[in-house]
C-alpha cells in the first residue's frame, strides 16, 4: 500500500502563544452563504447534493472526473455518492474516491448548514490563481478556471440537538483543466464523532471512532491522511497547518500522488501580478506571498469583507504567508534553511 506522510511538513507548523486564535476566520473563507448563489443540500441525514456535473473536467488521482458529490458527511466524491457515516480508515477500496476535509457523522437535521456553487466568477477564479501560485511556486503562471466551494457551516453529529457543539470548515477545489489543487479551511472544530453505536460518541459528539482528514483513490493502495485522522487530536485540526496559517491545509492532487504545498522553494515571483487584492486594496510583493493594505471600512486577506467600523491600518511584518488583517497582532517569523520553511509566532503588537 502506498502511504503519504507528512513528516516532511511537520517542522513547518506555526507555533502560537496561549490566547492566540488558531483558526481561520469566516471573512478569510472564500465567500459563501445563499447570497453568494449557493446550493443547500437537503437536510438529511447521511444524504447530499446528488450527482452534479461540472463544467471543466477535474483532475485527481491521475484521472479526469465530469460529475461529483458533496456529501452532507464533510467529503466531496467522485466515483458514488458516500453516505457512510463512521469513517473508515485510508486506504479504502470500493469507488471511494474522496477528498474528506472531515468525514464524521454530520446530521443537518437539527444545525447548520451543508452549502456548495461551482464558480467561474473572475474575483473568485483571480483569487485561487493566488492562492496556488502562493503556495505552490512551481507554478507561478497558474490561472484557475474553475473552483468549487463547499461550506459545512455550524453542523452538529448524529445523535446531537440544536444545543450540541458545532463544526464549520470549508474546502475549495481549484482547477485550470490541467492540473488542480485543494484548500481544506477549519474554522471551529468542537466536535469529531457521532453518537451511532458504530461510532461510539458521546454527549459532546467526542471518543469513538473520530473523524478523517485526507483523499483516498478507491483503489484500496492510495491515500493521504492529515495527521490525527481517526484519533482525539483530529480535534485540534483548526491549530494545524503546512503553509504556515494555522487552520488551512493546501494540496495539489491531480497526480497519482497527494503533493502538500507551503515549503517550497525557488525564484520568487510578483505574487501581486494576479491582482489578488479586492475593493481598492493595496498588494505587497512579498516572498511567496503577498500582504493586502486595505482601505478604510474592509479587512481580510483580499480585502474582501467590508466592516461596519473600519480597522484602523493592519499591522504589515516581515511574513512568508498573509495572515489576520489585525492591528493587535502581529506575526514573527524565522525562515530555517535547513527544513526550507517559516517557523512563525502569534504575537501582540507593540509599537
Amino acid at each position: 500500500m502506498l502511504l503519504l506522510v507528512l513528516q516532511a511538513l511537520l517542522p513547518c507548523f506555526c507555533t502560537l502563544l496561549p490566547g492566540v486564535e488558531p483558526a481561520v476566520s469566516l471573512e478569510d473563507f472564500y465567500p459563501f452563504g445563499p447570497d453568494q448563489g449557493d446550493t443547500q443540500t437537503t437536510a438529511q441525514d447521511d444524504g447530499g447534493s446528488g450527482l452534479r456535473e461540472i463544467s471543466v473536467a477535474f483532475p485527481f488521482f491521475g484521472d479526469r472526473h465530469s460529475g461529483l458529490y458533496v456529501n452532507n458527511n464533510g467529503l466531496v466524491s467522485f466515483l458514488r455518492e458516500v453516505s457512510q457515516f463512521t469513517p473508515v480508515a485510508f486506504p479504502i477500496a470500493g469507488d471511494r474516491r474522496v477528498v474528506a476535509p472531515f468525514w464524521a457523522d454530520v446530521d443537518n437535521r437539527l444545525a447548520g448548514s451543508v452549502l456548495y456553487r461551482q464558480s467561474q466568477d473572475a474575483s473568485i477564479l483571480r483569487r485561487a490563481s493566488g492562492d496556488v501560485r502562493t503556495y505552490f511556486a512551481e507554478f507561478p503562471d497558474f490561472n484557475a478556471t474553475w473552483v468549487l466551494i463547499s461550506t459545512w457551516h455550524q453542523v452538529t453529529f448524529f445523535g446531537g440537538n440544536s444545543q450540541t457543539p458545532v463544526n464549520t470548515f470549508q474546502v475549495v477545489l481549484i482547477t485550470d483543466g490541467e492540473l488542480s489543487f485543494t484548500i481544506f479551511q477549519y474554522n471551529n472544530i468542537t466536535w469529531t464523532t457521532g453518537r451511532h453505536a458504530s461510532s461510539g460518541g458521546n454527549l459532546l459528539g467526542l471518543g469513538g471512532i473520530a473523524a478523517q482528514a485526507g483523499f483516498n483513490a478507491g483503489d484500496g493502495r492510495r491515500y493521504f491522511n492529515i495527521p490525527g485522522s481517526r484519533t482525539a487530536d483530529v480535534v485540534g485540526l483548526e491549530e494545524t497547518t503546512n503553509v504556515g496559517y494555522p487552520g488551512r491545509w493546501v494540496f495539489r492532487i491531480d497526480d497519482a500522488n497527494v503533493e502538500v504545498g507551503g515549503c517550497n522553494s525557488g525564484e520568487n515571483v510578483n505574487e501581486c501580478a494576479s491582482n489578488p487584492c479586492q475593493n481598492g486594496g493595496s498588494c505587497k510583493d512579498q516572498i511567496n506571498g503577498f500582504i493586502c493594505e486595505c482601505p478604510p471600512g474592509y479587512m481580510g486577506v483580499h480585502c474582501q469583507t467590508g466592516t461596519f467600523h473600519p480597522f484602523p491600518q493592519a499591522v504589515m511584518t516581515q511574513s512568508r504567508f498573509p495572515i489576520y488583517n489585525l492591528p493587535f497582532m502581529q506575526r514573527l517569523c524565522f525562515h530555517s534553511i535547513g527544513i526550507g520553511c517559516d517557523i512563525c509566532m502569534l504575537l501582540p503588537f507593540q509599537s
